[in-house]
């Protein structure tokens, strides 16, 4: 590997998850500096790593970042392959992501870079590649940090984190089985052996123990959807039932009762919140740009378009393909494919809904300016109207009118 000097010399060295100041850089400087530091996939690290750059401060330190610095990074690692993921995590299938973050605490912010690299001992052939770890077993082998990581960006809802818990437990007792076919003089299968070498049962149950707060804070917070308020409900009332059929029950019984009792309380106050897709953002902007695209699609079927229109007319199948990616990348961990399709259903009514409002707005204020407009047209033909007669000027013909009007009776 190439040695670099100064800033890019610094990020080619981190090992671990580190911070870098890019205060007097110019966007011209970019592309060479993203270029030496994240161009070249890393082939030395032993665990997925993230380099937080610091693109801009508040208003003390605002005058050592260029305004355009973020924007020339991003255009830069883009060029080498990088996509954004506001969900990455500090785990291998992330590499080659970024995600922008305002560290409010330091009024910082910050570009996160998850850094293209080659997990170690991988190889091109696959014969030599190793075991290929599924997410359930990265989640086991790696450490709390990296898990916890994980927990918050890749299970946003009460649903998936309790599908993670079930999935720790699953992976506790093959591990037993595992040490009890090594009991037997049975030997373990490569793959099997592979994830033994790498997991440990006391780590499994620090990670179930954060699991199980992170649960139990969700819901005191209120941070769960209907999915989420209708599952935990569910099984606070289950564990209701089993406990109150408990005979003669001892006090830590009774104290469970009451707690359960509590949370089913607690539960039916809660007003369920939207969880959305993760890439909501990115989802809602292909979606604005292939509403531009309607009229054209409709001026299509008489085959008057010019050259340009069909230019962009061509963009549709792209971009449609682009919110599939993105609404596939979105859906989280153990999410079941019920709630999976209803956040995708979620997301596009809130969008045909936020772009009928916009409609019918840009419809009333059109219809106020017409408004005003004719009032004015009028209130001018009447002023020019009332100047007519003169006081004591009489209307011969209108006292004609008034006179006839008994007769027309």
């Amino acid at each position: 590997m190439a040695a670099f000097s100064g800033r890019a010399g610094e990020i080619r060295a981190c090992m671990e998850t580190e911070q870098v100041d890019l205060g007097g850089v110019t966007p011209a400087q970019v592309p060479q500096l993203v270029a030496d530091a994240f161009g070249t996939p890393r082939d030395d690290l032993t665990e997925m790593i993230r380099v937080s750059l610091v693109v801009g401060a508040g208003k003390l330190g605002r005058q050592k970042y260029h305004a355009d610095l973020p924007k020339a990074l991003v255009a830069a690692l883009r060029e080498h392959g990088y996509e954004e993921d506001t969900g990455a995590a500090l785990l291998w299938d992330c590499a080659g992501s970024f995600k922008h973050q305002h560290d409010t605490g330091k009024n910082l912010k910050i570009l996160h870079v998850y850094p293209l690299a080659t997990p170690p001992g991988a190889d091109e052939d696959e014969a030599d590649a190793g075991p290929q770890w599924t997410p359930q077993q990265i989640l086991c082998i790696c450490n709390m940090e990296r898990f916890e990581d994980a927990v918050r960006h890749r299970t946003p809802t009460w649903q998936t984190r309790r599908q993670l818990v079930d999935v720790l437990k699953a992976e506790g007792a093959s591990i037993a089985a595992m040490e009890q076919k090594m009991c037997t003089g049975t030997p373990l299968e490569p793959d099997e052996q592979a994830f033994y070498d790498e997991v440990s049962t006391e780590l499994l149950e620090q990670k179930a123990a954060y699991l199980q707060t992170a649960l139990r804070d969700m819901v005191q917070a209120g941070q769960i959807d209907t999915r989420d308020k209708a599952a935990a409900l569910a099984a606070a009332t289950e564990r209701l039932r089993e406990l109150q059929g408990v005979e003669n029950p001892n006090p830590k019984v009774l104290k469970q009762i009451e707690k359960t009792s509590e949370r089913i309380a607690h539960l039916e106050t809660i007003r369920p919140i939207e969880v959305p897709l993760q890439h909501h953002a990115e989802i809602v902007e292909i979606w604005k740009r292939l509403q531009e695209l309607e009229p054209l699609q409709k001026k299509e079927q008489s085959g008057n378009l010019s050259l340009n229109e069909i230019r962009q007319l061509a963009e549709r199948d792209e971009l449609r393909e682009q919110v599939a990616m993105l609404q596939n990348r979105s859906r989280a961990w153990f999410e079941e494919e019920d709630s999976f399709e209803a956040r995708k259903t979620e997301l596009r009514s809130k969008f045909v809904a936020a772009q009928r409002k916009k409609r019918s707005a840009a419809q009333a204020r059109a219809a106020k300016k017409e408004g005003v407009g004719l009032g004015a047209h009028l209130g001018g033909a009447g002023g020019r109207a009332q100047s007519g007669p003169r006081k004591g000027q009489g209307c011969g013909r209108a006292q004609q009118v008034r006179g006839a009007g008994p007769r027309l009776g």
